[in-house]
């Protein structure tokens, strides 16, 4: 009979371990039921099935997940890393969001945010008169161009300016 183990031997060790006594004396060294729960498993497991987890460790702590790696602070400690906006949210995309969620950009990039043009006719005509095409004016004001496409006035202003432009000399071909 090798391998053979005496009756009551690993019982005796395990009943020893779950007594009340050594579970309250073994939980008073833990401050934190993560630590607890990693150190001690087979306490821990044998606590939960029993249901007996909150008789023993209600004394214990537990830590607060941090929600994610972008705290506030975080992405703000970033910012003067990063000269522009740009920058900001291509090194660091987590934190320019957070930073953008938060209304914060204005503050810390004040004279590189775009004020929000709204186009009116009358700044949808000032833009076109600055093309000399439409395909230019279509480029550069894309929101003015499709203003006044849908109002029906591109071809009045566009034609406008190329009236005036007639006048001038086209440069000659070469053959």
């Amino acid at each position: 009979m090798l391998n053979s183990v005496r009756g009551g031997a690993l019982g005796a060790t395990m009943a020893k371990k779950f007594a009340a006594k050594n579970i309250r004396a073994t939980v008073s060294l833990y401050e934190y039921v993560e630590d607890f729960r990693d150190n001690e498993p087979a306490i821990y497991s044998h606590l939960c099935s029993r249901q007996e987890f909150s008789k023993y460790c209600s004394d214990l702590k537990r830590r607060k997940k941090q929600n994610g790696y972008w705290t506030m602070e975080r992405s703000l400690s970033v910012i003067p890393e990063c000269e522009t906006i740009t920058i900001l949210r291509k090194r660091y995309y987590r934190a320019y969001m957070m930073v953008k969620k938060a209304g914060l950009l204005a503050e810390y990039y004040k004279e590189k945010v775009k004020p929000k043009i709204k186009w009116t006719l009358v700044n949808c005509a000032t833009a076109a008169r600055y093309c000399d095409t439409k395909t230019e004016f279509r480029m550069k004001y894309r929101r003015a161009y499709e203003r006044l496409r849908k109002e029906g006035l591109l071809d009045e202003l566009i034609q406008e300016k190329q009236e005036k432009g007639k006048g001038k000399k086209k440069k000659a071909r070469r053959q």
